[in-house]
């Protein structure tokens, strides 16, 4: 009985040995816009002028892009200032109320309001500059880290 095994063993060696193959792949990769030179030189042996039109598309591209950033930043900013544009406006409402209010002897709910809207201003004005110190460190962080 002991022969039995030994010879599974050995089978199994075998047949192990036979499968194994090896197998070689390269791959190559770029990052960015553009393909590397050698390729480019390669388009154009391909299909005539094809270096170019790929440059024209890329140049296109960037154009577009920084297009729609500016747009963007524009919009942005019309917000921002459409957003303290209001804000002013309900901050001069409610302290144009609490102080009506209080000249016309109310003074708990005068005074109410103008506690909140006084809160509500600095709530404002803190977390937002919270809010810009988070965004501007999470750009910090996205930076490629120079050496």
């Amino acid at each position: 009985m002991t022969k039995e095994p030994k010879r599974e063993k050995a089978e199994h060696q075998e047949a192990q040995t036979q499968m194994r193959q090896i197998e070689v792949s390269a791959a190559q990769f770029y990052v960015g816009p553009l393909p590397p030179p050698e390729q480019l030189l390669k388009y154009n042996e391909a299909v005539s002028n094809g270096a170019e039109r790929i440059l024209t598309l890329a140049e296109r591209q960037a154009v577009h892009r920084q297009s729609l950033e500016t747009k963007v930043i524009e919009a942005d900013i019309k917000r921002s200032y459409w957003g303290l544009a209001a804000g002013f406006t309900v901050t001069l409402s409610a302290l144009f109320t609490s102080a009506f209010l209080i000249y016309n002897g109310h003074d708990l709910a005068g005074g109410s309001i103008f506690g909140a809207s006084l809160v509500t201003i600095v709530i404002a004005f803190v977390s937002g500059a919270s809010l810009r110190k988070k965004e501007r460190e999470s750009k910090l962080l996205s930076l490629p880290q120079q050496q």
